[in-house]
Order: structure tokens, then C-alpha cells, then sequence
């Protein structure tokens, strides 16, 4: 039954052709793309002319004939996503760095306060850089809100702490661990309300959700290309701040590349107009190139059109779940209203660690899917090169390995990346 439902919503998938734009191993079904996207096929070719022909043959005078105007190119690509200027968004260094300069910045313009707040469902190296200024800048204080799940946020929680502790926020617009979606419109009007900002981490959603940044009155974000815009391992960070905020912050990491006139070599630094401030040092050309690909297939498909696909999917996993594998005791970890939910689906089970390894060792196709300590099972939703046959053969073998308890089998060795 499960196979025949997958055929006629395979035949109906307006995206099924994108699958062909990415290189698709075979005998593999994917399901870990809200970690690492896959490769689009353009990527060898793309890479090959930048380093051999770019570099190889035009060496320095690359700069002028094809990297300089790289960055502004893929700003201008990224703000098109998620309904930015291009004056807005700055793509580079990593989510990490960037928090780092953009929460320092705001903080600094002493209109927020002294108080950085997080919650404990924010992925953790968000915390880690917000408790780290605090850490070496004793007039900061860290806040960070703690919910008795780990599955979504309680909204009276976030909205309580806004109205006390006006400071610099930061939650993850999708979790890591179940993809929740916070009401971000709620938040950022309850925000600009009580005298606070939130910088919305988009890791996990660009790619996977649609993102306006005006309708929702978001004024500063970060996120990665990695995941659901499939730019591959070490590509670009990004970072977004309103056009009209960005007149009234300094960026902490001042490098000549952020200055004005980046090649006058002046004296004195001059913070470059918009986000341009917020770039360092030389861009990291290699996997900037790389990245360029995965953005323009996401905008040739659509968000509308690929979130659509992604809810099709989700209510595909979510009721096989209900009908055949609760009696296993897998539950699926997060909300049930779509609205509520990103790119992923996060299922628990006890046996989550050796489920995923011997559906990767034992399992023809290979299934690679994801774990996040201790017991839970993340499956990505990537409409651009997932089929719903693949799905169907996914939980049919999810099945028959807790029908089997075949992962008694299995060594509960963990390598260092699940």
C-alpha cells in the first residue's frame, strides 16, 4: 500500500526532475540533508574551472575578471530567498563568526541593553558564542530560558522574558533537534514592543521554508549554505541586518575588506555602507563558487513549490508512523501542525544510534540517516532530490528492522559524526 500511495504522489511531483540536477550515488537513499545537502552534478565542473582555469592560468588577475563581483552576486541571490535587498545580506565566514560580530554589534549601540538571552533548544554553539562574550565583557549578562521539552518552545516562556529583560535575542527560526518553527512575526513585533531584538539563526530553514524578512519584521539573521541550499562542506556562512539598522551599528571585527574603499589602504577604518561592514578578510573564493549552484536551483524551484513537496512528505512519514511503527515505540518528537515544523522530522527510540547504523550496513539500498544524542532519529525532507519512492523504501525498512530487532546485531560504537 505504501508503495503504491508513493507512485501516484511520484507521478504528481512537480519537482521530480531536480533530482537529475544532483549527483545521486547509487543504491543510496539520502536522508541527511538538513546536515549536509547533497552535491549538485554542476559542482566538478564549476570548481575544476575556478581552480585550473581562474587560478591556474589568470592567477592574480582573477580578482578583477571573476571573484570580486562573486560575493555581491551571491548576496544578491541569497537576499532574492528570503525577500532581502542585496544591500542586506552578507555571505561569508560562518554562522558562528557571524553571530559573533553582529550580537556584539548590537550590543554596542547600547540600545538593547547589556542582556544576551537564548533558550536551551537553540543549537549549542549559538550559546556557546553569546555565553563567550559574556564571558570576556563582564558588563553582559546571559540569560537563557529553559523549556521542559525538547521538542518547542513555550511561546508565554519567550513573551514573559521579553517583557522583563530587554537585551539582544537569539532563537533558531527551525530547531536543530524538531525542527519546530517559532512565530516569528509574534516574536519580532513582541520584541521591537519591549525595546529588544532577535537575531533569528536560519540554519535550518533557508532551503526549507519560505523566509520574508520584511512581512515578518525580521531585523538581523544569520545561517548556513550548506544544508538545505546544498553548497557543500565549508561553504559560506551568511548574515542579514535591516538596511536602515546597519547605519546605526559598527562591526566589532574591522577588516579591509569591510572597509569603504577596500583597496585605498587608508589609515583609518571606514565601515563600508549596509552589511558590507560585516565582511573581514579575503573571501574564501573556492567554496564560494561551490555554493552558487545549490542557491540557483533552490530559486529555479521555488520555496513555494518546494515547501509544498516538503508537507507532502511530512504527512506521508507522519502517518505511517502513527499507523505502523508506534507499536514499535517510535513517536515522532516535535508538533504535529505542519506550521509548526520545518525541513526535518525527528522520531525517538531507545535504539536510535544502532537503527541508524544498520540501516546504513545492513540495508540494500544503504539508508543514510542522521542521530542526535541520545535517542533520536532525524529525517531530512529534501524535496529537491528525494523521491517519495525513496521515503516508502526508507520506512518499509525502518519497519522491518524493529519488527526484526535487527540493531541487537549491531555495535553501539559511535564514530565522531553521526
Amino acid at each position: 500500500m505504501i508503495f503504491e500511495e508513493a507512485a501516484k504522489l511520484d507521478k504528481a511531483d512537480q519537482l521530480a526532475s531536480y533530482q537529475n540536477q544532483f549527483n545521486k550515488p547509487e543504491n543510496v537513499i539520502y536522508l541527511d540533508g538538513n546536515s549536509l545537502g547533497m552535491m549538485p552534478k554542476d559542482i566538478p565542473q564549476l570548481t575544476n574551472e575556478v581552480v585550473t582555469e581562474q587560478w591556474g592560468m589568470e592567477l592574480i588577475g582573477g580578482w578583477n575578471n571573476h571573484w570580486l563581483d562573486l560575493n555581491e552576486r551571491l548576496e544578491h541571490k541569497l537576499a532574492k530567498l528570503i525577500h532581502a535587498n542585496k544591500a542586506e545580506v552578507f555571505i561569508g565566514d560562518s554562522t558562528s563568526i557571524n553571530l559573533y560580530k553582529l550580537a556584539k554589534a548590537l550590543i554596542q549601540t547600547n540600545q538593547f541593553s547589556n542582556n544576551l538571552v537564548s533558550d536551551n533548544l537553540n543549537f549549542p554553539s549559538d550559546r556557546y558564542i553569546l555565553r563567550g562574550l559574556t564571558d570576556f565583557s563582564p558588563e553582559l549578562n546571559y540569560h537563557e530560558i529553559e523549556f521542559n521539552t525538547s521538542d518547542q518552545a513555550d511561546i508565554k516562556l519567550i513573551e514573559s522574558y521579553l517583557k522583563k529583560h530587554r537585551g539582544v535575542y537569539c532563537f533558531s527560526l527551525s530547531t536543530y533537534l524538531s525542527a519546530y518553527l517559532y512565530p516569528v512575526n509574534e516574536l519580532n513585533k513582541l520584541a521591537l514592543e519591549n525595546g529588544s531584538i532577535i537575531i533569528w539563526d536560519l540554519s535550518h530553514a533557508i532551503g526549507a521554508i519560505e523566509i520574508d524578512v520584511e512581512e515578518s519584521s525580521m531585523l538581523a539573521a544569520v545561517g548556513c549554505t550548506y544544508k538545505h541550499l546544498n553548497g557543500g562542506p565549508g561553504s559560506p556562512g551568511f548574515l542579514y541586518i535591516d538596511e536602515e539598522l546597519s547605519n546605526s551599528v559598527i562591526t566589532p571585527i574591522q577588516g579591509w575588506f569591510g572597509h569603504k574603499d577596500t583597496f585605498g589602504f587608508n589609515d583609518k577604518y571606514q565601515k563600508g555602507p549596509g552589511s558590507m561592514q560585516f565582511k573581514v578578510g579575503t573571501p574564501n573564493i573556492l567554496s564560494l563558487a561551490a555554493s552558487e549552484a545549490g542557491i540557483d536551483i533552490t530559486l529555479d524551484a521555488s520555496m513555494l513549490a518546494i515547501r509544498e513537496k516538503s508537507l507532502k512528505i511530512a504527512k506521508f512519514i507522519y502517518k505511517f508512523v502513527e499507523d505502523e511503527l508506534g507499536q514499535h515505540g517510535v513517536k515522532v518528537i516535535g508538533p504535529a501542525n505542519e506550521v509548526q515544523r520545518g525541513g526535518h522530522i525527528t522520531l525517538h527510540h531507545p535504539e536510535s544510534w544502532r537503527i541508524c547504523k544498520v540501516l546504513q550496513i545492513n540495508s540494500a539500498p544503504k539508508i543514510i540517516t542522521d542521530f542526535r544524542p541520545e535517542s533520536f532519529l532525524r529525517v531530512a525532507i529534501t524535496p529537491l532530490y528525494t523521491s517519495f519512492k525513496e521515503i516508502a523504501v526508507f520506512l518499509d525498512s525502518l519497519k522491518k528492522v524493529l519488527e526484526s530487532r535487527s540493531y541487537q546485531n549491531i555495535d553501539g560504537t559511535r564514530p565522531e559524526v553521526t
